[in-house]
């Protein structure tokens, strides 16, 4: 098996070491010339435990190489990989142009047969709508009939990316039934995890949404409790761990925000997304607003308990 991995970040390049670490030959590709040099070397460009190890034995092992030149790399692709990011534009709304790059990086190159797995998260429909025309227009193929695409979202997590590869079930959903069953054949064989066939593109892109918007609406409501504990002289902690012995609740932690990259900007991509389908969000645009103004709400508060913060110092711990 022949695997094209299209973007070498935190979450791509853990990744192409698993699907190389299952005996797929497995080619990174990353505009970052410093990047693809480390890889090639054996060397490890980010701290990420066991990461090092990874790269070091399958590049050892002919398995697992890095190159700059996309499209030289997924004409021999049998499978190709699609983790790059996604960003927002100033208006909040889903930036589609790195994505769309790499589409078009992947269709001069692409070959009947081949299957394109995207695991950037991206607004409902969005892998049918915006990318696969890209496919479509650049390789002068027909999804569907002269290649295969599929959604499978990352699950991962910074500093546990190997652990959630190795046991979190990937999610799986195709432009149509035969890419879906490529895709959970794929997964199942050279990532060796349950695989969860969702049908369609939407149903997965919606999926690692769904997620993204529990935490984010959850971590809001725990942080408007704390707001009113504290007015009302109570310890929150204690509260939330008494309401969690019900077996209903399953109330989260508070804090200065959402952290990460994904929850912060993610839930944008469906507000939006839903606002011009005319089912507007409503939960979901309110946790923001409330996640978002954390910093703001415990900057107040130190200023309260300590008075004016200018030339204040401050230890990162």
């Amino acid at each position: 098996m022949e695997v094209a991995v299209v973007g070498g970040g935190r979450m791509g390049l853990p990744l192409a070491c698993c699907l190389a670490d299952h005996g797929a030959t497995t080619r990174v590709c990353d505009i970052n010339a410093r990047l693809v040099k480390m890889i090639n070397a054996g060397e490890s460009p980010y701290e990420e435990p066991g990461l090092d190890a990874y790269i070091k034995r399958n590049v050892r092992a002919g398995r697992l190489m890095a190159t700059t030149d996309t499209s030289a790399a997924v004409s021999q692709g049998d499978v190709i990989v699609v983790i790059v990011p996604a960003w927002l534009t100033k208006d909040r709304d889903i930036d589609y142009s790195v994505l769309k790059a790499a589409s078009e990086s992947i269709g001069r190159g692409l070959k009947a047969g081949a299957l394109i797995c995207y695991e950037t998260t991206v607004a409902v429909g969005g892998t049918r709508s915006e990318l696969v025309p890209v496919l479509e227009a650049t390789s002068g193929l027909r999804a569907g009939m002269d290649f295969h695409v599929a959604f499978s979202p990352e699950r991962v997590k910074a500093n546990k990316v190997f652990d959630r590869l190795e046991k979190t079930p990937k999610v799986v959903g195709g432009f149509n039934a035969e890419s879906t069953a490529r895709a959970v054949q794929f997964y199942s064989e050279y990532l060796g995890v349950e695989t969860l066939n969702v049908g369609a593109l939407e149903a997965a892109e919606l999926t690692k949404l769904a997620g993204m918007l529990y935490r984010d609406i959850n971590i809001a409501l725990a942080n408007e409790l704390a707001a009113l504990s504290e007015i009302a002289g109570v310890d929150f902690h204690l509260v939330r761990d008494a309401a969690n012995t019900n077996g209903e609740a399953h109330l989260l932690l508070p804090g200065i925000g959402v952290g990460g990259h994904c929850t912060p900007v993610y839930p944008h991509f469906m507000i939006e997304d839903a606002k011009r389908r005319g089912v507007p969000q409503q939960l979901s645009t309110i946790a923001r607003q409330v996640n978002d103004a954390q910093p703001a709400r415990h900057i107040e508060r130190l200023a309260r308990a300590w008075g004016p913060l200018k030339e204040r110092h401050v230890h990162i711990l």
